[in-house]
């Protein structure tokens, strides 16, 4: 039962996984193929079972509840996007401007919904662990800044093997579902050499194995604005495109002006400084 349940895609990879709904929601198959009923009745318990002919089917650490996904209303005039772990709409910003338009995003974080709102005027849904891909519409670039904590050196370094890295695998789940055309994912630089670069050898195969060309670079945000800021950037060419084994990065701005040099242009200093608090 569990291996038909994930190699249907409908077992939980991230970092909230439950034991059972509530005791509102059972496993059913049928004919191969699992969903899930809702069975009110049903008193609550953390193992609901039920009686399909000779089988038993109990309820699975992990199985998706199947939330039904947000939908958005069509903006914009060229190819469509989702954004994973959206943030506050970072790759929306750029995608935005160059007339995409975003059909989907999901973001855990309420204080990011909320920002990402009043931004777009969409509210992104909340647990991507939770959405069935088939919920999520056809797009042909899918972002996502996957969590950085379990790569980051400010982290344990866990990579893969928690919670959080693990996310990494509901872009594969979703990539598979869909096979957009591209895929750009960023996170941190460290993600590179962690644990002598085991876990970007693996990452690099998923995305391979999902029907990807995968090119990445660091960039330093110092050259965009005045921060030092080096990010992994991942850019994955669908292989059915002709020329997905090749990718010309843009060439980087050098960026010369300074946070003081802006500051010293202002006519007055009142508003921009910050309080003892």
């Amino acid at each position: 039962m569990k291996k038909l349940l994930r190699d249907a895609g409908y077992l939980k990879s991230g970092r909230n996984v439950t034991d059972a709904p509530g005791g509102e929601f059972f496993v059913h198959v049928n004919a191969g193929t699992p969903s899930f009923m809702v069975d009110k009745k049903e008193a609550p318990t953390v193992f609901l079972q039920v009686k399909l002919d000779s089988d038993y089917v109990t309820w699975v650490k992990g199985a998706r509840v199947m939330k039904e996904a947000v939908k958005y209303e069509t903006k914009g005039s060229g190819p469509a996007f989702i954004e994973l772990f959206a943030g506050i709409g970072g790759f929306r910003c750029a995608l935005d401007s160059l007339g995409a338009k975003c059909v989907f995003a999901s973001e855990l974080s309420s204080e990011a919904q909320e920002t990402y709102a009043a931004n777009f005027g969409d509210k992104p849904h909340g647990d991507i662990n939770e959405i069935d891909a088939t919920l999520i519409p056809d797009h042909e670039i899918l972002t996502a800044g996957f969590p950085c904590q379990s790569f980051s050196q400010a982290g344990q370094q866990k990579g893969l093997s928690d919670g959080n890295g693990r996310l990494f695998f509901e872009i594969i789940r979703v990539a598979k579902a869909h096979r957009p055309k591209a895929l750009l994912l960023e996170n941190v630089s460290n993600l590179l050499t962690l644990d002598g670069g085991q876990h970007w050898e693996c990452i690099k195969a998923h995305l391979g194995d999902a029907g990807y060309f995968v090119h990445h670079k660091i960039i330093n945000a110092v050259n965009y604005v005045p921060q030092n800021r080096p990010r992994l950037y991942i850019v994955c060419l669908s292989k059915a495109l002709a020329d997905g084994d090749t990718f010309e990065w843009p060439e980087e701005p050098k960026c010369t002006e300074t946070v003081r040099d802006i500051l010293e242009n202002l006519e007055s200093y009142d508003e921009h400084t910050l309080t003892e608090h």
